[in-house]
């Protein structure tokens, strides 16, 4: 009993040694967490990426507003985002993060793993409504849903090797104006699409896809990925595209400038070659 009786003025400072640290991390400056956040973000990014606060959730999370990405000189506000860190990751040589990013546009659940040479990262099931992305400019109006999962693992830093795989679908998708009113189209509709793809050693191989609407077709090929530069990365694909029979009036237009390349059925076939940087396209 006396060898207990010593252990418990320990026990007691031990236990409130817990809940002051529990009341410093919840009580810490959010200002404080900004500044580390935004530090790290422009170690990593330069100025590329921001936020405007960030806070203490408990048990152990870290709440981040008005996230900030630099495109073109302009700043678009992505939304915000919920990071949690797994404790026991902390411990190994592989760091991992659960995020969950979302804003207007819908969300993308992130899971996130850095450490020994290896970058990680899985999505499943992102719900991103495309009416809704914080991007302007664009040459068309778009409406309707994209839903995707993918993996990627990158290692290496000097010369990267990526891999990976992934899906998405999408339905409901209406573009509307831009160019294509020069054919006299005011909109197009796609009532559903889907796509599968690998990557392996840094070339992505597009599989089993398709799409469905005014405009039915799909698409094969690879790119050959630069991890440097990815705008030097390399495409070679071919697009089978066909209009559909209730679409075939409005898109006639369009379609004939094919001439004689265009098949009985009316599908025209469309290479696609270069780099994104620039790209180059024949019948």
């Amino acid at each position: 009993m006396k060898r207990l009786s010593r252990f418990r003025p320990v026990a007691y400072v031990l236990l409130f040694l817990v809940f002051a640290g529990i009341f410093f991390i919840i009580t810490f400056p959010g200002e404080s967490i900004t500044r580390a956040v935004n530090a790290g973000l422009k170690s990593a990014s330069g100025d590329l990426a921001s936020i405007e606060s960030a806070r203490f959730s408990p048990p152990k999370s870290i709440k981040v507003d008005g996230i900030r990405v630099r495109v073109d000189g302009d700043d678009l506000v992505i939304g915000r985002a919920s990071i949690s860190p797994s404790i026991l990751s902390m411990l190994s040589g592989m760091k991992r993060w659960k995020i969950e990013l979302s804003g207007a546009w819908g969300n993308i659940p992130l899971k996130i793993g850095i450490g020994d040479g290896r970058w990680e990262m899985s999505s499943a099931d992102a719900d991103i409504d495309i009416s809704k992305l914080p991007v302007d400019e664009l040459p068309v109006e778009m409406a309707g849903r994209i839903l995707f999962s993918s993996e990627l693992a990158i290692v290496g830093k000097e010369s990267m090797n990526i891999s990976g795989k992934g899906n998405m679908g999408f339905d409901k998708v209406v573009l509307t104006g831009g160019p294509m009113e020069m054919f006299g189209i005011d909109h197009l509709q796609f009532a559903r699409g889907k796509a599968f793809w690998s990557i392996r050693e840094n070339v992505i191989a597009i599989g089993e896809n398709g799409v469905e609407g005014d405009i039915i077709g799909n698409i094969r090929g690879t790119i050959e990925l630069d991890p440097g530069n990815l705008v030097r990365s390399r495409l070679n694909m071919i697009l089978n595209i066909r209009p559909s029979l209730e679409a075939a009036d409005k898109l006639g237009l369009l379609f004939s400038l094919a001439g004689k390349k265009r098949s009985p059925d009316g599908s025209v076939i469309v290479k696609i070659q270069g780099t994104f940087g620039s790209l180059k396209y024949s019948l």
